[in-house]
C-alpha cells in the first residue's frame, strides 16, 4: 500500500492511469489495523487497482475535504473521480463491491 498525503494526493489519486482505493486511517484506530491488513492480502488479487493509506492526523485537510468523519473511511476513484465510499471496517467481498469487481471464485473442497 502507498502511503500518500496531501502533497502526492493528486498526483497519485486524481491523475492516476489506474482505479486507486484509499484507506483514510489513523494509528491508534483497532478497526483500521485490521482493515489495513485485509487490505494489503487483497493489494495481490486486484492488481488492476492502486491501494493508497492517508493518516487523516497528519493530513487532516484531505479528511475535510473528502467529508471523513469515521476511521477507517474506505474511498474508491476511477478516472481521477470518486466512484464509492464506505465507512468502517471492511470484509474481502465489500471492498471487490466497492471497487465493483468480482470476487475470485475458490472451487468447493
Amino acid at each position: 500500500m502507498i502511503e500518500i498525503n496531501t502533497e502526492n494526493f493528486e498526483s497519485e489519486v486524481i491523475h492516476s492511469e489506474s482505479d486507486v482505493l484509499v484507506s483514510f486511517t489513523a494509528r491508534w484506530c483497532g478497526f483500521c489495523n485490521n482493515t489495513e491488513k485485509m487490505l494489503a492480502s487483497t493489494e495481490h488479487e486486484l492488481r488492476d487497482i492502486k491501494f493508497c493509506a492517508v493518516d487523516i492526523e497528519k493530513n487532516s485537510s484531505l479528511a475535510k475535504k473528502y467529508a471523513v468523519r469515521g476511521v477507517p473511511t474506505t474511498l474508491f476513484f476511477s478516472s481521477g473521480e470518486l466512484k464509492n465510499r464506505k465507512t468502517g471496517a471492511l470484509t474481502k467481498a465489500e471492498v471487490y463491491a466497492l471497487a465493483g469487481r468480482k470476487p475470485l471464485q475458490t472451487a468447493d473442497i
